[in-house]
């Protein structure tokens, strides 16, 4: 009886141990004040304008001043792809190396930066709203137009602020 009685506080003390163990504590997530996402956001839209258009003027920022690191090897790997040059690379290894970090689904994969055409003319931005904030990414609905060739381009584009501005982490062409 003795033995049964110490069997059964053993069996109840490790039962309740294991129920304190069950309870993760929760971690409370650090919102981000309105007013700083409101900010952030004007001041992307005014840096995504400025930076559309000097990319395609004689002032012309480089992509790679533009972009985060990986979405700019993302884009030299998707222009280069199947090219059969020195140093690009075949479709199927631009698969193996991005698939992870890229949605490769879309029908725009391998479109040129910012606009999906190569040649172009007189580029304007004709509107740049903010859509929303995800973690620390600033997703914007952007309409590039080229003025000479009367053509209209529609992206969405995700904006990381940095130190002091603004980087693309990605972009998509909608058709």
């Amino acid at each position: 009886m003795k033995q049964l009685y110490i069997l059964s506080l053993g069996i109840l003390f490790l039962a309740c141990k294991n129920e304190n163990k069950a309870e993760a504590p929760v971690v409370q997530k650090e919102e981000i004040p309105v007013e700083l996402i409101q900010e952030n956001a004007e001041n992307g839209k005014k840096w995504l304008e400025k930076s559309i258009v000097g990319h395609f003027s004689n002032d012309n920022p480089p992509m790679i001043m533009m972009t985060t690191p990986d979405y700019y090897e993302f884009k030299i790997d998707a222009l280069n792809a199947d090219l059969g040059l020195p140093g690009s690379i075949t479709k199927d290894e631009f698969t193996a190396k991005w698939k992870d970090k890229f949605d490769l689904s879309r029908e725009d994969v391998y479109d040129g930066f910012l606009i999906p055409a190569q040649d172009f003319g007189k580029i304007k931005v004709g509107s740049v709203e903010f859509e929303k904030n995800l973690s620390d990414t600033l997703v914007y609905n952007v309409l590039i137009n080229d003025e000479q060739f009367g053509v209209s381009y529609q992206s969405i584009i995700h904006l990381i602020p940095i130190e002091k501005g603004f980087q693309i982490a990605d972009q998509f062409n909608k058709r």
